[in-house]
């Protein structure tokens, strides 16, 4: 009983509420868990790629952000997936 009150509690101020920070990636990029918010300076470019930490993301592979902030995607195993610009692909 005291658990159900305390995820009451926590649920009407949404300290207990879903975190919805993978609903507009594309699902070939994110399967809702490869993808985060990284700081848009960590991101160098190439004539050919986009390298963040040593990962190479060719350009085709970027799209602009839908929350105007920098973002990869990256598989479980460490494939390079998806890069999302704030705004410019």
């Amino acid at each position: 009983m005291i658990r159900y009150a305390l995820v009451l509690l926590l649920s009407a101020n949404g300290a207990y509420a879903p975190v919805m920070g993978h609903e507009w990636y594309p699902q070939h990029c994110c399967s809702d868990q490869d993808c985060r918010p990284v700081n848009c300076a960590e991101i160098s470019t190439t004539p050919d790629y986009y390298r963040w930490h040593n990962l190479m993301f060719p350009r085709n592979a970027s799209y602009p952000s839908a929350d105007g902030g920098c973002h990869v995607c990256v598989s479980v195993g460490g494939t390079p997936r998806c890069l999302f610009f704030g705004g410019v692909s």
